[in-house]
């Protein structure tokens, strides 16, 4: 790949395939110049690949709607800030990678009112909402409710707002991210 000069009126104007052999496109400014890529025209793509094209599409899709609303355009523009990536583009890796709930730390939960239940969750452009959810271990619910993130860290606190009177318990763990997927994980207590 090639940077054109931008003094170059000519050359600095040109987007896509020029004869069978260069390809011309824009990034951040500036013009890039590459070979045209080889493909081999009896290849047959395999069903994983089918189904990653789609989920690609679904990402391109996603992206387009949020590039259309201004808060979220303006949150991937800052996302793509320092990087090699456009807005759009980072719209598309925040759909095609999920959350993860990295940690839940039970060891400050009692069952009293007020204890607190720490999570870790992560995301490539930020998680949105992590809610929690705690059952007996017969699965009857406690309660249930929405943690806050501790100052744009991946760090989030549950409040508990029920007494739990029982020594063991379930505390199921959801994060959401900007594309609305989600990510469970199931801690057991006691």
């Amino acid at each position: 790949m090639a940077k054109v000069r931008e003094g170059s009126l000519v050359a600095s104007q040109l987007r896509g395939m020029v004869g069978d052999e260069l390809v011309f496109r824009r990034r951040k400014g500036e013009t890039l110049v590459t070979a045209r890529p080889e493909q081999d025209p009896n290849r047959q793509p395999t069903p994983a690949q089918l189904a990653q094209q789609a989920r690609f599409r679904q990402g391109a899709v996603y992206a387009q709607k949020a590039m259309a609303v201004p808060e979220d355009k303006a949150r991937y523009v800052a996302e793509a800030e320092g990087t090699t990536g456009t807005a759009f583009s980072m719209a598309v890796r925040d759909f095609l990678n999920l959350p993860e709930v990295d940690e839940v730390d039970l060891k400050a939960y009692t069952g009293a009112v007020g204890s607190t239940i720490t999570v870790t969750a992560t995301d490539d452009c930020g998680v949105t909402g992590l809610h929690v959810q705690i059952e007996q271990m017969d699965g009857s619910l406690v309660e249930a409710g929405e943690a806050v993130q501790v100052a744009n860290s991946p760090a989030w606190v549950y409040t508990a707002t029920t007494a739990n009177p029982a020594t063991a318990c379930k505390v199921t763990v959801t994060a959401t991210d900007r594309p609305g997927h989600a990510a469970t994980l199931t801690e057991n207590k006691g």
